[in-house]
């Protein structure tokens, strides 16, 4: 996994980023992903990657230096390699754009943002973002409990 710059549309990349061990995947019913994690990002939004290589869903993993634990904190979804769409609840998140401009979503609690394509590259769309439905909490949420379990829906 990489970012735009190592990306190879062909397939993989030309310089790997993201760390991902054996055994660092989580499944729950017919849902699985990995679980990744890169040391050093100072950004959140950079914690997973904007491109895939195998899989269509993949887990966020942070070290957090108030408690000096890892732990889970975001899921990414991809269409054909590229980012789609983001279940966070690592952060506070405040809406920058669109209609809802200033809404906030607790750290916590997830929220869903999606991502647009620009010049060939996933961007992260800060007008759409909103809080889980009702079926994706049915479809996905005890696959996010089992990454967190303290993480909320409302």
């Amino acid at each position: 996994m990489g970012n735009q710059k190592e990306y190879v549309a062909s397939g993989g990349f030309t310089q790997y980023l993201y760390t991902h061990n054996e055994g660092d995947t989580i499944r729950e019913g017919n849902l699985s992903a990995k679980v990744v994690y890169r040391k050093g990002t100072k950004d959140y939004h950079d914690s997973l990657p904007a491109h895939s290589n195998t899989s269509d869903m993949y887990f966020g993993m942070k070290h957090d230096g108030r408690t000096g634990k890892n732990h889970i904190d975001q899921l990414r979804f991809y269409k054909d390699r590229m980012a789609y769409m983001d279940f966070d609840w690592g952060h506070n998140h405040t809406v920058n754009s669109g209609p809802n401009k200033g809404k906030v979503y607790p750290k916590g609690v997830v929220h869903v943002q999606f991502f647009k394509i620009v010049d060939g590259h996933p961007v992260r769309d800060g007008s759409r973002v909103r809080m889980l439905s009702n079926a994706e909490i049915k479809k996905y949420g005890a696959f996010l409990r089992k990454a967190d379990p303290n993480v909320k829906f409302r």
